[in-house]
């Protein structure tokens, strides 16, 4: 016998009672106490037609944004610690590749922060890459598609602000 539910929880039908060969008393996640509909995020099928909870996984996408914060963090500090150390400060523009290397090599302050700019720049499109691979992994294709438009519409105003 089970216990009388909550108000507000939705009782899980055993796998039992659905004439399944190996099925227990336990639903198709091992759990026994009745859901809450706080816990029904977005209900789909587990093969059985049983409610189930799937959580978008983010670890991928916070992994990303943290290192892309720390590394922008890091050049902008070593790029003070240059500025106070008196080295020469230098310049050149963002999208010569060979000045920023040169200027990483020398330890100027111009290209240290130059280089955290870029990163700063770089960070949400590609944070945005990696949602739209977590949420293709559960195959949530709206979430995906809407991860993708916002890095199109990204794109595209940085292509306007260049043409400008």
């Amino acid at each position: 016998m089970s216990e009388p539910l909550e108000p507000g929880e939705l009782e899980r039908p055993s796998a039992s009672g659905l004439g399944l060969p190996g099925s227990s008393e336990l639903g198709p996640l091992g759990q026994s106490e009745p859901l809450k509909p706080s816990e029904l995020e977005r209900p789909t099928t587990a093969g059985v037609g049983l409610p189930t909870r799937i959580r978008a996984p983010r670890r991928l996408t916070s992994l990303t944004l943290s290192v892309g914060v720390l590394v922008a963090a890091a050049c902008f500090i070593i790029a003070g610690v240059a500025e106070l150390a008196g080295v020469a400060t230098g310049s050149g523009d963002m999208t010569d590749v060979a000045a920023i290397v040169e200027g990483l090599a020398a330890f100027t302050p111009w290209a240290w922060a130059t280089l955290g700019t870029l990163a700063v720049i770089v960070t949400p499109a590609v944070g945005l890459i990696v949602t739209a691979y977590e949420y293709a992994s559960i195959s949530d294709r709206r979430s995906m598609a809407l991860a993708l438009t916002v890095l199109l519409i990204l794109g595209g105003s940085t292509v306007v602000a260049f043409l400008r």
